[in-house]
């Protein structure tokens, strides 16, 4: 990761953890002994995104969009493997496949590893018996 993309990445992960700019600059302060993530080399960066991680930024998401490539796959295979193409009807579907409540709305984005699998994996089922 080149620094420009990492000091963005500290910038997103600082508004997604909603941190003011006095507590921002105090974990900047803690983990690095500087004030400012441009006076900060790669290490540092790394180093402050790895705090904000533990700190409980996911990150991981694409910044113009919000999703995740899981998320994008799921969509993909749904797209592909349903006659009806809407989120609503998708998030049914993994409701179905994860024996979730009804009052349960998931989020494909969201989605543990474990989940994310069984849904991609009911979704190539989908797609081959729609094939066939």
């Amino acid at each position: 990761m080149s620094r420009a993309s990492a000091i963005a990445k500290v910038h997103v992960a600082k508004k997604q953890l909603g941190l003011d700019d006095e507590t921002y600059r105090a974990v900047l302060r803690r983990v690095t002994g500087r004030d400012s993530a441009a006076d900060l080399n790669e290490v540092q960066l790394g180093n402050v995104i790895r705090e904000f991680v533990r700190l409980g930024w996911t990150g991981g998401a694409d910044l113009r969009t919000g999703r995740t490539s899981t998320g994008r796959l799921i969509r993909a295979l749904w797209r592909d493997a349903s006659r009806e193409k809407s989120e609503a009807s998708l998030r049914s579907m993994i409701r179905r496949v994860l024996g979730l409540a009804e009052d349960v709305i998931p989020e494909p984005d969201m989605l543990a590893v474990a989940d994310a699998s069984k849904v991609i994996e009911a979704l190539k089922v989908m797609r081959r018996r729609l094939r066939a």
